[in-house]
């Protein structure tokens, strides 16, 4: 069955604007989804209900242009909720913050599942808009709050919606322009009728703008502009003003001022149909806008094939590059308006260029063709299942959790899916996204921070078809307990035992992890969280574990086998194709500075490694609570020569530091499954690790790495040494590596997560 889509806009053909013929080019290319509109009725003439295209256009109000628009939200309202519960609508999409969008947003607050998209396009200046909205500022910024995706038609006006409080994820869509409408040929015959009946001679030049007449496309500026080119040049030249508007009789003043009544034609309204002949039969287009949503009209006139003169305002710098398709001229400056036209008529070669590059440029990037097919694949992501993902951190913070979760983000989004995340952080500031973030600030108070973000989830819930937590206790906590109020289900991703590694952080046990399960006392806060972990992966639906080793061990929790999927860690296979080695033989560990690491053990072997090899470099990259204990250590073994410790690093820094290493070791005592040793068997380097969990299931020992037991540093000691002295059985195992890493694609692990989570 066709997806229904409830539209909303403030006007509808037969009253046309760039927001009208967007919205009719758009769905006339989108066949397969079924359109209803809801505007205003604006004329008595025009039927209540009537089909235009595939477009089922229904009028609300009045029928008095003017009047409508300001009482149309009521009724319109409850003609959506009326049709809705006949017509079980699938989305609503409002077309600019308006009255008519007051709708979207009040459907939004009765139906919260129905995906609401906005569009905005509006040509105004920002200061207008608050000024006009002022009275209803909270309902008029609570339409872009609100919106689940915000589509905009330029930059400028993304920009503009973050200002006015948005949020979330923005796509930009221009405007197109119909291709075979103004690039058709009309016969010098066609023209010179055209030029007969607007009084206008065969050798006079034509400046044409296509605007209503509004201050904000300066038409007043242009025609002082005139004025001052015509004082200045020496050629036959007419101005040609296609529009209507409230600045017409301010206009026409301007015009007798200057004594401009031969030279400006002043045409009134001009059927859509009949633009392309007029622009065909100009010169040069120009329109000196104070503000611009995009700017359709330069479009257009650059498929005709006119040199554009425009000024580098809101939208406009998106598709206008100065000297290349167009000429910029300064807003409100009608001396830089008349220099501008100077030179376009003055300079054969520029003219040539841009008429050139511009047409070129319409054609390839701004067929309604190729933007439908945008809008298709924005219409789709909505009406897919929309995602909550759940974190304890999230970019710009560094570390593996964080690197996961936004990775699982991107390839979502790009797979089609709605994607909302909220996790801490340690500040207010916002970032780029694309997708919408809530950002909980860390607060001193762990009961503070827990019920804010508790808060804020139990509304997302709402939002979104599925729910997916990315850990037993930070985020786990608030999400089971938001799962209790809202009735709402959520997986679980469980990479490790958060009690345990307390318990070592804290110094309150130095039990590896499998002996930790069998342990019957514990230190309060030790229990509790225990009793956390266990309560949160019973509360949820599915947990997701990384490896068959941490299965068990969230089996030991009392949770059942059955819920538990394992679905095994993911790696860029592409970052690293090419091996680049250093001077100096380098041996690297990567990891959080934290005692079950090993790494004090792997400085303690340092001192003896280096008696043999002199110039061996140990980098340890991370970060963690053991960073000055571990340089003390070196400083102590008098290794600074040796040594370094990195500190937190970003994943590219990573990935430079494998590039450069002959061999990895990880000398830890417990991995759930090592991230970062799949990432070294894509980089090509010959890896060491403990024999101990999740280790087991990637490294084959001899055939892909060396595996050693847990606090053997003999054989590790030798194992590092053979593969320094022999690079051909280095060459060997990271081969093998290599290819086995292979199966660990992203695109394995997001296809089971994805036929698992929906």
């Amino acid at each position: 069955m066709k997806k229904k889509i409830l539209i909303l806009s403030l006007e509808y053909f037969p009253y046309v604007g760039g927001a009208e013929v967007a919205i009719r080019e758009m769905c006339k290319h989108l066949p397969e989804f079924e359109f209803t509109l809801i505007t205003c009725w604006n004329d008595r003439k025009l039927a209540r209900e009537e089909v235009i295209d595939n477009i089922k256009v229904i009028r609300v109000g009045l029928g008095v242009r003017g009047l409508d628009k300001y009482i149309m939200t009521i009724p319109a309202l409850l003609k959506a909720l009326k049709l809705n519960r006949k017509e079980k609508f699938d989305m609503t999409w409002g077309v600019m913050a308006n009255p008519a969008t007051l709708v979207n947003l009040f459907f939004k607050w009765l139906h919260s599942k129905t995906p609401y998209l906005l569009t905005t396009q509006e040509g105004n200046t920002e200061e207008k808009i608050r000024r006009k909205t002022f009275f209803w500022s909270p309902l008029y910024k609570a339409i872009y709050k609100k919106a689940d995706h915000i589509h905009s038609i330029s930059n400028y006006l993304a920009q503009r919606a973050w200002r006015f409080g948005y949020q979330g994820p923005i796509t930009i869509i221009p405007n197109g322009v119909d291709i075979d409408k103004f690039t058709q040929s009309f016969s010098d015959q066609e023209k010179m009728e055209l030029r007969n009946k607007l009084n206008i001679k065969e050798e006079e030049k034509i400046i044409i703008t296509t605007s209503r007449l509004e201050s904000k496309n300066g038409v007043s500026d242009l025609v002082k502009g005139f004025a001052l080119l015509k004082n200045k040049l020496d050629l036959p030249l007419k101005l040609l003003i296609l529009g209507e508007g409230s600045e017409r009789v301010k206009i026409e003043e301007i015009i007798k001022d200057n004594n401009l009544e031969e030279s400006v034609i002043l045409t009134g309204f001009v059927d859509q149909k009949e633009v392309p002949k007029y622009l065909a039969t100009s010169d040069i287009f120009i329109r000196p806008s104070l503000s611009e949503g995009l700017g359709n009209s330069f479009l257009e006139a650059m498929a005709v094939g006119l040199p554009v003169i425009a000024t580098p305002v809101g939208g406009i710098p998106d598709f206008l590059i100065d000297e290349v398709n167009g000429l910029f001229c300064q807003p409100g400056d009608p001396q830089s308006i008349a220099d501008s036209l100077f030179k376009m008529i003055n300079d054969a070669q520029l003219s040539e260029r841009v008429i050139r590059n511009g047409k070129v440029m319409v054609v390839q990037e701004y067929n309604w063709e190729l933007l439908s097919e945008k809008m298709r694949s924005l219409f789709n992501k909505l009406l897919n299942k929309r995602v909550l993902l759940a974190a304890g951190i999230f970019p710009p913070d560094i570390g593996g959790p964080a690197t996961y979760t936004k990775k699982i983000a991107d390839e979502l989004t790009k797979q089609g899916f709605l994607v909302n995340v909220i996790c801490y952080a340690n500040d207010k500031k916002d970032y780029f996204k694309p997708y919408y973030i809530k950002r909980i600030f860390r607060y001193r108070s762990r009961l503070t921070r827990y019920g804010v973000y508790f808060w804020q989830l139990m509304k997302l819930m709402k939002k979104n078809d599925v729910i997916y937590c990315q850990g037993p206790v930070s985020s786990g906590l608030p999400c089971a307990l938001a799962s209790l109020v809202t009735g709402r289900e959520f997986f679980l991703k469980v990479v490790g035992d958060p009690s345990w590694e307390m318990a070592r952080n804290r110094k309150v046990t130095t039990d590896n992890i499998d002996e930790f399960q069998k342990r019957g006392d514990f230190p309060f806060i030790i229990s509790i969280v225990r009793i956390v972990q266990k309560f949160v992966c019973n509360r949820s639906k599915r947990i997701i574990v990384p490896s068959r080793y941490l299965k068990s061990i969230v089996q030991q929790w009392g949770v059942k086998e059955d819920k538990i999927e394992v679905i095994y860690n993911a790696t860029n296979l592409s970052v690293m194709d090419k091996k680049e080695f250093s001077d100096r033989p380098t041996i690297l560990s990567v990891g959080r500075l934290v005692d079950w690491k090993g790494f004090g053990q792997l400085i303690d072997l340092m001192s003896r490694l280096v008696k043999e090899s002199p110039e061996l470099l140990l980098l340890i990259v991370g970060d963690g609570p053991l960073r000055n204990e571990l340089q003390n250590k070196i400083n102590d073994l008098g290794l600074n020569n040796n040594i370094q410790l990195t500190g937190k690093v970003t994943k590219d820094k990573v990935y430079q530091y494998m590039q450069k290493a002959d061999v990895f070791v990880l000398n830890t005592s417990y991995e759930g499954l090592p991230h970062v040793v799949l990432e070294a068997m894509s980089a090509r380097l010959p890896i060491i690790i403990t024999r101990v969990g999740g280790n087991l299931e990637i490294i084959n020992d001899g055939e892909n790495g060396f595996l050693f037991n847990l606090g053997d540093v003999e054989d590790l000691r030798k194992k590092i040494e053979l593969l320094l002295n022999d690079k051909s059985l280095g060459k060997r195992l990271s081969d093998t590596a290599y290819k086995n890493v292979q199966r660990y694609s992203w695109e394995n692990n997001l296809k089971s997560l994805v036929n698992l989570i929906t």
